[in-house]
């Protein structure tokens, strides 16, 4: 949904929606890993996706103009894979832009993961620490805040 409240405001939205099953497996589990992958969510298949944003435009005297715009990204959590029963939570992500366009430039300024939320994206679960070799998790993390300027110019 993409609503153009005024000449100045605009809010836009979508929403993702999974309802995921596997219904056979074929590979055999991880000996220490209890129950069964049948009626399990596929791994990577958070049940919504989010995506809200609003954004403000002010026309300048040179027929220019200035955006400022923030979003939030939002997903369910999820399996990591199939070999573990490991899950990322879910996530909310705040990312914030200030344009600024006049003629054909426009010169944009970006942060993305604004409040600098942890979260993960990728996980395992195996024994690697001797002597004992216990089962631990192991995950990589999503982006930190960053920030970075963008030039464009259209010819």
């Amino acid at each position: 949904i993409d609503w153009q409240v005024s000449d100045a405001w605009r809010l836009h939205t979508s929403l993702g929606l999974l309802d995921s099953a596997v219904d056979r497996y074929s590979l055999e589990r991880e000996v220490d890993i209890p129950g069964e992958l049948t009626g399990r969510a596929f791994a990577h298949a958070p049940d919504y996706t989010l995506n809200l944003g609003v954004s403000h435009t002010r026309a300048t005297v040179d027929g220019g103009h200035w955006v400022v715009g923030l979003d939030l990204n939002a997903a369910g959590g999820y399996f990591f894979d199939y070999s573990h029963d490991e899950r990322a939570s879910s996530r909310q992500v705040f990312n914030l832009r200030v344009a600024r366009q006049w003629r054909q430039w426009k010169v944009q300024a970006w942060v993305r993961n604004l409040l600098d939320e942890e979260y993960h994206t990728r996980g395992f679960s195996f024994g690697l620490a001797p002597p004992w070799f216990e089962r631990t998790r192991f995950t990589r993390l999503g982006d930190p805040r960053h920030y970075g300027l963008t030039i464009n110019y259209q010819y």
